[in-house]
């Protein structure tokens, strides 16, 4: 898990007292102006990850009596408690909307600390956007204005950020480099409670470059931080990272012993939970102990369809309240139009009584037309708004099915893979064995796209770099090999929809696989490289290896091949072309 730092601009002391709402709204009565502004500011700060509602509702009130005050700073201040909202829950236009809004105002003012946050919180949101260039460039102005401050802690968390986005860039040696200087600055500012977080991103790092001897060192050195400090949630998951070390070191049962730790101690937070039944799922699979394998996805899958729903149980009851308070704003309006239309009558009203008798009967049957017309046009718009209404939740209603269509489908071709993980520990033929988990394999890159559209708010899209790095993060962990191989791959940010991702996810599935059976036969080292990329509306996907090659007669083995039939099937459904290089290296380059 890698974490990025957020800044916010409140630095006042909060009593732990003030989680109950009694005691905040008696110190609210007792405050007036500026203080008000800031008690409001650090109580919104409070409940930021509790809930965002009510921190907004908070920020929001500091905010107004901030403008009363005409206090700049704290205009800034309150500004930023409201954007962090926005970014907490996933709204990052609105989110970098006020954050431009706040650096103009800080710049207007010179109010630095207002700058240097502004910049990293937008290089914040372009982090999550998977927009690393952007990233890097904001995190740098906030470096240079929290320099130009002295502000050692400040000057850290911007040398973490930054290092957070080469990593991303795979520029690891400059990103050490980075990490180390953040170190450096939080010792110097003798802030010893954000190394753990450090020592976890410098872990992860390591673990991205497979140095899984140097990621394992940081992971401790984090845990060892974390029970310092007695951060539990941190610790739990400190736990469940070392514990994904070994596994991928092949140290089963020290793995084991980790995933377990890590449940005791987390045992209050489901998503620490859910993910070590994932892990205690593989690991004894790998044991070859089939039943816990499948007690332990069994576990997994209905704590995440636990958590699921109650995710659509609040995404139903926001998607009702947003509903609820737009009828409410037409219904004002509605009345709105109706007090300036009674304003026009009474006027008009008046005018008859000092006209003459034709034009107040003229008068009369015009005020009568009108009305009739009008009344017609109120019958329409009222009718459209209710159909509009009723499309929109039938619309809403067959999303979240839709969802749920996704998500089962996933959870039974894991089921399906998980039975025949378990039965084939009763096959003594090696073939057919070899046979089945070749099939577990299929099944799983098939349901790796259920799992992406049912988490993707585009239900009909799967974005490919996500899908394609899952399926070779698996592989990877599939084939335990002797030798030295590597993967390498660049994945252009591309969506498609499922006619086209499962064929991709099939092939890559059956090239890497036969690449890690066959291709490396008496060598000690080599690489697979795998390439999807669009030009000119079309899509080449490429996958090459330094292997051996293949033989002269590959043509006629081509013929014997299931895995290879089934490429060249897929291939003709895609309505491609398949061309393949034998040698220097093997390469296979599919269009489409």
């Amino acid at each position: 898990m890698r974490i990025i730092i957020t800044l916010l601009l409140v630095s006042f002391i909060f009593s732990s007292s003030l989680a109950q709402n009694d005691t905040i709204f008696r110190q609210l009565e007792k405050l007036k102006g500026i203080e008000k502004v800031k008690y409001l500011n650090t109580v919104a700060d409070s409940y930021l990850h509790i809930s965002p509602k009510q921190a907004k509702a908070f920020a929001q009130q500091a905010l107004e009596i901030a403008q009363h005050e005409k206090t700049d700073t704290l205009i800034v201040i309150s500004s930023s408690q409201i954007a962090s909202v926005y970014f907490q829950e996933g709204d990052y236009d609105k989110a970098m909307s006020m954050y431009l809004e706040i650096l103009k105002l800080s710049k207007k003012i010179d109010y630095y600390k207002g700058m240097s946050n502004s910049y990293n919180n937008i290089g914040n949101i372009y982090y999550m956007k998977e927009e690393n260039q952007q990233a890097f460039n904001y995190y740098s102005l906030s470096l240079e204005l929290e320099k130009k401050m002295g502000y050692d802690l400040g000057i850290g968390e911007s040398y973490e950020n930054i290092a957070i986005v080469l990593d991303n860039q795979k520029k690891y040696k400059e990103s050490l480099e980075y990490y180390a200087k953040a170190l450096e600055y939080y010792k110097k500012a003798n802030k010893n409670d954000y190394l753990p977080q450090l020592y976890n991103n410098i872990g992860v790092s390591y673990r991205s470059q497979n140095n899984l001897q140097k990621a394992l060192e940081y992971f401790y050195l984090a845990l060892e931080q974390n029970q310092k400090l007695g951060q539990i949630e941190s610790l739990a998951y400190n736990w469940q990272n070392i514990g994904a070390i070994y596994l991928k070191q092949g140290k089963i049962n020290v793995a084991l012993e980790s995933f377990e730790k890590s449940n005791v101690i987390g045992k209050e937070f489901k998503d620490i939970v859910k993910g070590n039944y994932e892990y205690l799922a593989e690991a004894y699979s790998k044991k070859e102990d089939f039943q816990n394998a499948y007690n332990f996805q069994k576990k997994f899958t209905q704590l995440k369809d636990s958590l699921f729903s109650k995710e659509s149980e609040q995404r139903i009851a926001e998607l009702e309240g947003k509903y609820q308070n737009e009828k409410k704003q037409q219904e004002i309006e509605s009345l709105q139009k109706n007090s300036e239309i009674q304003s026009l009558e009474i006027s008009k009203k008046n005018i008859i009584i000092y006209a003459t008798t034709v034009i107040s009967i003229l008068a009369l049957g015009l005020t009568f037309l009108f009305y009739n017309r009008y009344q017609l046009k109120h019958k329409s718009n009222v009718l459209l708004m209710k159909a509009n209404e009723q499309i929109q939740q039938s619309v809403k209603e067959k999303e979240v099915l839709l969802q749920e269509v996704h998500h089962r489908v996933k959870n039974n071709l894991q089921l399906v893979s998980s039975l025949l993980a378990w039965q084939s520990e009763f096959v003594q033929d090696n073939q057919f064995q070899q046979l089945i988990e070749e099939n577990i394999a299929r099944i799983k890159s098939m349901a790796l796209v259920h799992e992406n559209l049912y988490i993707s708010p585009n239900l009909s899209e799967v974005a490919v770099k996500e899908y394609l790095h899952n399926i070779i993060t698996y592989l990877q962990q599939s084939f335990d090999t002797k030798n030295d191989i590597t993967i390498e791959y660049q994945i252009a940010p591309v969506l498609l929809n499922a006619q086209q991702i499962i064929p991709i996810g099939l092939i890559v599935n059956e090239l890497i696989s036969n690449a890690y059976k066959y291709a490396f036969s008496g060598i000690s080292q080599g690489q697979i490289s795998v390439t999807f990329e669009e030009q000119f509306n079309h899509y080449y996907l490429k996958i090459s290896d330094t292997g051996n090659g293949l033989p002269n007669d590959y043509k006629e083995k081509l013929k014997k091949s299931l895995g290879l039939q089934l490429v060249q099937m897929l291939v003709r459904q895609l309505r491609g072309q398949l061309q393949i290089q034998t040698q220097n290296p093997t390469m296979f380059e599919i269009t489409f």
